[in-house]
């Protein structure tokens, strides 16, 4: 079975999301069983609502799951059908873990170029943004480790390549996912089918429309590429 990109282009207030509604909405009243054949993907909870609410005005009938989502619902349904998925995390566990990362580095002198700064309670928050920008980017840390360029300081990289190696390793053994990593899971468990039952969410979609997005993470491109 063949199937087909398309990317609809226009200025705000065209059309393109009326239209993507009435498509969306056929490919529901197709069949007597409408969930599983269609997913839409919205930035936000607020934005997925507004497009149920539009199904419903556009005479949708009844259907307890149009399959209107946003990345991070989609994660929690992909990883409950996988054997031993990641616990999720929260920001204040996850400034906890990389606290006691930190601390330690500080106490086994790892730390050199940033040892002075490690200890102001701020760079908790400028290694947690660091990192999660690396993540969205879809950076891991061997290739954050092996990207010294001519700028900077490779002292400092150095440390904060290891201060971020020790972040993963800390949560991958305790089998933890912060919210890039929720998302590298889903992206692993859809390119392989072994790992991934079939299932009533993915089993018989004819239609994905990914709408309202300024952006994508490098993570969420490559789950849109699966899908597709």
């Amino acid at each position: 079975m063949s199937h087909v990109v398309t990317v609809l282009l226009g200025p705000a207030r065209c059309g393109k999301t009326r239209l993507l509604v009435g498509r969306y909405r056929q490919i529901l009243q197709s069949a007597a069983r409408a969930a599983g054949r269609a997913l839409w993907l919205a930035p936000t909870a607020r934005s997925a609502a507004a497009v149920r609410d539009e199904l419903v005005r556009d005479g949708l009938s009844a259907c307890l799951d149009p399959g209107v989502t946003t990345f991070d619902a989609l994660a929690g349904r992909v990883l409950a059908n996988v054997a031993e998925p990641p616990r999720a995390t929260t920001p204040l566990v996850e400034r906890v873990l990389l606290g006691r990362i930190i601390e330690t580095a500080i106490k086994n002198k790892r730390l050199v170029y940033l040892a002075e700064m490690a200890r102001r309670a701020s760079f908790v928050d400028l290694v947690d943004e660091h990192i999660h920008e690396l993540k969205r980017y879809g950076i891991t840390p061997a290739a954050f480790a092996r990207s010294v360029g001519s700028r900077g300081d490779r002292r400092q990289h150095e440390e904060l390549a290891q201060l971020y190696a020790d972040y993963e390793r800390l949560l991958q053994t305790h089998r933890l996912a912060d919210e890039e990593g929720r998302h590298w899971a889903v992206r692993d468990a859809l390119a392989s089918d072994a790992t991934l039952p079939e299932t009533i969410l993915l089993a018989d979609v004819q239609l994905v429309v990914a709408d309202g997005f300024t952006d994508f993470t490098h993570t969420q491109q490559e789950i849109l590429g699966e899908l597709a």
